[in-house]
């Protein structure tokens, strides 16, 4: 079923239109700060419905619109969702592209890593930057709480092809993306997996090429960047509210993957040629 289709099913279907002219949507930093932002901001613009964002990382988001007791309308997620009692019932709409990061503080010498000093950073193979050609540093590993949150599975599934992996080497752990991200910016000796959508965004973090190649956008929309993922507009597949409808039809239409754009991430159609590609590499069982 075309993403058209599901659009106009949404505008045709749902519950009774709320008193209230605002939707309330729940979900992953990355893409709050990477599009959701600027996306809602023209929507309410546009139709005067006003969206409300919340951050609360891709597994509670897609739990707190499974649990359909209308305190939320929509979210956003950075990954696909999970066979588990906690996220059946949940529709994804893919809406634009990002990529996994590794990021750095800026004092770190380091302009590029590859696939496997990753691996073998986070389990606790390699322990001190110079190991890496960089300081004489013990290596500071910061991360996502739990193995499914958005980055933590696509990087289990993208870098370690294995979804259950545990990383030894991690010393500190945060709730959500952006305090990983803040952490990583203040300590000199960290290292921390993101996402580049909100990654750019935050200031004094540095973000290191993989293999040789940055996640520019010419490079994400190549592929050349293998650590690209799709990003997602989710809502109950069951009885959703008519105007979340509108909001996937605009968001899909051209006035909304040119904002995508503007937002500095990557549309729909500038991702057009990376799906074959993508759902080979999150299929490739067991470790690398």
């Amino acid at each position: 079923m075309g993403l058209a289709v599901v659009a106009g099913m949404l505008l045709m279907v749902g519950g009774a239109q709320p008193q209230e002219n605002v939707l309330r949507w729940i979900g992953c930093d990355i893409c709050k700060a990477g599009f959701m932002e600027l996306e809602a901001a023209e929507f309410e613009k546009k139709t005067g419905i006003k969206i409300t964002l919340e951050e609360a990382g891709d597994s509670k988001g897609l739990e707190a619109l499974a649990a359909h007791d209308g305190r939320y309308h929509m979210g956003g997620a950075c990954r696909h969702t999970l066979n588990t009692p906690t996220e059946i019932g949940i529709k994804q709409v893919p809406v634009a592209w990002d990529a996994l990061a590794i990021v750095v503080h800026p004092t770190n010498p380091l302009e590029s890593i590859t696939l496997e000093q990753v691996r073998e950073i986070f389990t606790g193979k390699i322990t001190n930057w110079k190991q890496l050609g960089g300081k004489d540093l013990p290596i500071v590993p910061i991360e996502r709480k739990g193995r499914t949150s958005g980055v933590g599975l696509m990087a289990r599934e993208l870098i370690f092809r294995d979804q259950n992996l545990d990383y030894v080497s991690t010393t500190s752990l945060f709730d959500s993306t952006k305090p990983v991200e803040q952490a990583c910016a203040k300590e000199p000796a960290c290292v921390a997996i993101s996402g580049i959508s909100s990654a750019r965004l935050q200031e004094g973090l540095k973000v290191l090429a993989v293999d040789g190649k940055a996640p520019t956008r010419e490079n994400l929309v190549s592929g050349s960047y293998v650590l690209y993922r799709p990003l997602y507009l989710t809502f109950p597949s069951a009885n959703p509210d008519p105007r979340v409808g509108r909001f996937v039809k605009f968001i899909l239409s051209p006035e909304g993957q040119s904002l995508m754009q503007k937002s500095g991430t990557v549309s729909l159609s500038e991702g057009k040629d990376l799906w074959e590609k993508y759902r080979a590499s999150i299929q490739s069982p067991g470790k690398p």
